[in-house]
């Protein structure tokens, strides 16, 4: 089990959440190769390229960003993402516990809407985290019509209809030729 005592974990957690400030990541490190408390490292305003040149090739991380993207000219978002990252030549042992520790780290680190984890630098590159997200953020309905499982919204009761086969369509008729029969 991973120890994140430390306060200043969730004094930087809050910071890098919060609107008014600039801080848009944080770093978790291990205090020691044998230790399993996690201590913050750093806290920047650079982003993802600022957190790459931070990560060591020799040890396992955890980080949590604030990334900002628009869609459009006129809207922004914001969403947060917890970054497991396993340097290349991180120690076995240390890579055996990561998988229990990350269960810990998302219980501090709570809000986040993609977990990404990263074995080279060049997997935090800004852009195919920014499609991620997007695919993470777009309406479910919206997402699966793009796929084509779903009927789109335009002309989709016609095709729902196709599909079921007009089975309501026919209930109500039945029930109406029934009570104008009973009427009559």
């Amino acid at each position: 089990m991973a120890d994140l005592s430390d306060p200043k974990i969730d004094e930087a957690y809050q910071d890098v959440r919060s609107d008014k400030s600039d801080t848009n990541w944080l770093l978790l490190d291990y205090e020691s190769d044998r230790s399993d408390k996690l201590k913050l490292t750093a806290t920047g305003s650079g982003g993802l390229t600022e957190l790459r040149d931070q990560l060591d090739d020799g040890k396992a991380s955890y980080a949590y960003v604030r990334v900002q993207y628009a869609n459009d000219k006129e809207s922004k978002r914001e969403k947060f993402i917890l970054v497991v990252w396993i340097g290349p030549n991180c120690k076995v042992m240390r890579k055996a516990k990561i998988s229990v520790h990350a269960a810990d780290v998302k219980n501090v680190l709570r809000v986040f809407s993609i977990e990404v984890p990263a074995r080279e630098k060049d997997d935090l590159k800004e852009e195919p985290i920014i499609i991620k997200l997007r695919k993470v953020s777009t309406p479910a309905h919206l997402a699966r019509s793009r796929r084509g499982n779903t009927p789109s919204c335009v002309g989709g009761r016609r095709q729902l209809r196709r599909r079921l086969g007009h089975t309501t369509y026919r209930r109500v008729a039945i029930i109406l030729s029934l009570q104008s029969l009973i009427v009559v």
